[in-house]
């Protein structure tokens, strides 16, 4: 008889349903520690709030239109970011209604795109380029709508960007004068400071960046141009920029789920950034395992265990899988139903629970 395929299936549609015990799930899946996704997001509500800034988080994280409502809700988002027109659509039709694609859309198609979203939401763009100015400006008159415009200025990344000072104030100028456009301010992220190790480094190169953005913001006053957003800063150095007295718009992504790279980044006490934790793991199954005995040194050791498992091979070190430690100093194996299990992902009888 033919299955109802309406109703998902867990182990085909769905690995897991909530009540189900942990060690259920159908593996390889994607499982979020709710506690420590949860003191994310508090954590930087906390910050900015204490700072004086706001957060558009960026989706490209999790493109996910619920952890996007939630970031909003609970986290002090005042809008996210997005990397493409149509995750910008996915985001306004689940109600997501303040929005920055933060990148430049220079296809004429997807501007007209980005002009229909407009009617919804609050739907903003960056700009580097005079004619991509004007096809913005066609679109938005023709579905008689208002487009934000971030004038982006390379300020080190080596990116996208025109340079900042007189270049960017004449772009800025351009967005001012045209019809169905507004110049919201400036994009000003510095990409290649995110995953610097250590901690001076990533203060000088934000420094500069600063130094960039403070030239372009008094030019663009001089010229009688306000800059309502300067925006930018990763997760790896939205201090420096929220101290920064003109960042005024923070666009972290991985804070959320934190990733590995992100925790070999030092503070300025020489220690791994320790601010956020990891939220986001893959529970999968091994399958099978084999010793390479060319591996065994002189103390018997076994170095070579390769476990194959549903989400691919790795090589263990015995002794880490026994303490339960980490292969390197931020990849956890994490067995489920002992003292390491996340309380997040099971509630006291064991079971998959809903936040």
């Amino acid at each position: 008889m033919e299955r109802d395929r309406s109703a998902p299936v867990v182990g085909l549609d769905v690995p897991a349903e909530v009540g189900m015990p942990v060690e259920e799930i159908a593996t390889p899946a994607l499982i979020i520690e709710l506690d420590q996704f949860e003191k994310n997001v508090k954590t930087l509500k906390d910050f900015i709030e204490t700072h004086g800034v706001r957060l558009r988080a960026h989706a490209k994280t999790h493109k996910s239109a619920d952890v996007a409502r939630y970031q909003m809700s609970q986290g002090g988002a005042c809008g996210v970011c997005c990397q493409k027109v149509s995750e910008a659509q996915a985001l306004v039709s689940a109600g997501i209604n303040d929005v920055l694609v933060s990148n430049q859309v220079v296809d004429k198609r997807q501007i007209r795109h980005l002009a229909e979203m407009a009617k919804s939401a609050r739907v903003m763009v960056c700009v580097d380029d005079a004619d991509n100015v004007d096809d913005l400006a066609r679109a938005a008159q023709a579905a008689d709508v208002e487009i934000g415009c971030l004038v982006e200025i390379d300020v080190g990344a080596g990116r996208c960007g025109v340079r900042p000072g007189r270049e960017a104030a004449v772009l800025a100028g351009r967005i001012a004068q045209a019809r169905g456009l507004k110049f919201a301010g400036l994009q000003a992220y510095q990409g290649s400071a995110q995953h610097k190790a250590e901690f001076e480094t990533r203060k000088a190169l934000i420094g500069e960046a600063v130094r960039q953005v403070r030239e372009t913001v008094d030019l663009l006053a001089a010229e009688g141009l306000g800059c309502e957003i300067v925006a930018g800063a990763g997760t790896g150095t939205f201090a420096l920029e929220a101290q920064s007295g003109l960042y005024n718009e923070l666009q972290c992504g991985s804070y959320v789920f934190m990733d590995a790279d992100y925790q070999r980044i030092l503070d300025e006490n020489g220690e791994p950034v320790s601010m956020f934790g990891n939220s986001l793991f893959i529970v999968t199954s091994v399958m099978t395992s084999t010793l390479n005995a060319t591996m065994i040194n002189a103390s018997g050791t076994i170095h070579g265990l390769f476990v194959i498992s549903k989400a691919g091979w790795m090589k263990l070190n015995t002794r880490q899988i026994a303490a339960n430690t980490p292969m390197n100093p931020r990849i956890w194996f994490l067995r489920f139903g002992n003292a390491n299990t996340s309380r997040s992902t099971k509630n006291a009888n064991g079971s998959i629970r809903a936040r």
